[in-house]
């Protein structure tokens, strides 16, 4: 480390113009042949001056009460506002179940950013309404009851996303109820 480059610290660039700030009153005291400290005693002395004169400053009572009544206005006023104003949710977030080409049918609703998604669609057995477990192969879906033992493969079933074309169609021709089994 060279001798020239500890004056370029940022350590000794804090520090230099402190010292030297901190030595500019006690020279002029010096060189009026004043005691030392005379800044900080006039400084001082002018804060309490001051804190003395705002402190004693006297306040008539209708103007604290009318600043009171002010803001206690101002606050309702962005409080009412303010508030994000929710739309309300569509009517068809209850319509999570029906009878869609001979089988009962559930699903649930979720939000995305590209809007409402049916999530979680599921068949039950047209025969005890138990959720049917569903197997997918390469010709298409095949589901089972595990209740009573009920199998449907592809060509007895349908597949779940034309199920789920039917219900966006059904929500479209508002041709829906929310029912529940």
């Amino acid at each position: 480390m060279k001798k020239d480059s500890w004056i370029k610290s940022p350590l000794a660039l804090g520090i230099i113009p402190a010292v030297v700030g901190s030595l500019i009153p006690i020279i002029h005291d010096y060189i009026k042949e004043l005691p030392l400290g005379t800044t900080f005693i006039l400084v001082s002395n002018y804060l309490i001056k001051t804190l003395t004169r705002v402190l004693s400053f006297e306040i008539k009572l209708w103007w604290v009460l009318s600043s009171a009544a002010a803001i206690l206005v101002f606050i309702v006023i962005l409080r009412r506002f303010s508030q994000p104003q929710t739309p309300p949710l569509p009517k068809f977030l209850n319509y999570t179940e029906g009878v869609l080409k001979n089988w009962k049918w559930s699903w649930k609703w979720k939000h995305t950013n590209s809007g409402w998604q049916i999530t979680q669609l599921t068949a039950h057995c047209p025969k005890c309404t138990t959720t049917m477990i569903q197997y997918k192969t390469s010709f298409g879906p095949n589901f089972e009851c595990p209740r009573c033992t009920y199998s449907a493969s592809e060509y007895q079933c349908e597949m779940p996303h034309h199920i789920e074309s039917l219900i966006i169609d059904n929500i479209d021709r508002n041709n829906f109820i929310a029912e529940s089994y």
